[in-house]
């Protein structure tokens, strides 16, 4: 992947993260004074990343796209991860998959 295209794909994005963040931080986020201190700043860049993040994800893992996986895919992705498979947290480790960067491209092939 060349970094004109990530840059090109950041630059698609970034305006609909930017508006999530908005309404997040209508909803949540409360100031005093009127004026958001120090440390908001890193805040709002992580936020930014987070937004950016489920975007990505929304667009690339559709709800009604999802792969089921097998039970040797979910072992093997459960060893890279270090998660430990087990019934109660198939989900965390199905989520952890589609987080990791590294596993975007492998999930789309699968």
């Amino acid at each position: 992947m060349d970094e004109n295209y990530v840059y090109n794909q950041i630059a698609r994005i970034s305006g609909a993260a930017c508006e999530r963040m908005n309404q997040f931080s209508a909803q949540i986020l409360r100031t005093r004074g009127g004026r958001i201190g120090s440390g908001m700043g890193a805040l709002l860049e992580a936020l930014w990343g987070y937004m950016m993040n489920q975007i990505i994800l929304d667009r690339n893992f559709p709800e009604e796209e999802k792969k089921q996986f097998t039970v040797s895919e979910l072992r093997n992705a459960a060893v890279v991860l270090g998660i430990e498979v087990s019934g109660k947290n198939k989900n965390e480790l199905y989520n952890s998959i589609r987080s990791v960067d590294a596993y975007q491209t492998v999930l789309r092939d699968l």
